[in-house]
């Protein structure tokens, strides 16, 4: 996850750029240093973030069961 800027057409844009099914993603967050493009930035990031921990959540749960299934010593 990165913060990126870009310029395109002699301006500085700002993107949010992160890696998803070995593809590279970048979002459009607004004009480089404005509030509006911190803000989706941040935004972007911990919607990102939250979606990691409930699937890191989800895989914690599934070894836990598995654990259980197996005897024990």
């Amino acid at each position: 996850m990165t913060g990126i800027i870009t310029k395109r057409g002699g301006r500085p844009y700002s993107y949010f750029e992160y890696h998803e099914n070995n593809k590279t993603v970048q979002v459009y967050c607004g004009p480089e240093g404005s509030v509006q493009a911190r803000r989706k930035a941040i935004e972007l990031e911990i919607s990102l973030l939250e979606k990691r921990v409930n699937a890191d959540r989800d895989r914690l749960e599934q070894l836990r069961k598995e654990l259980d299934k197996l005897p024990k010593k």
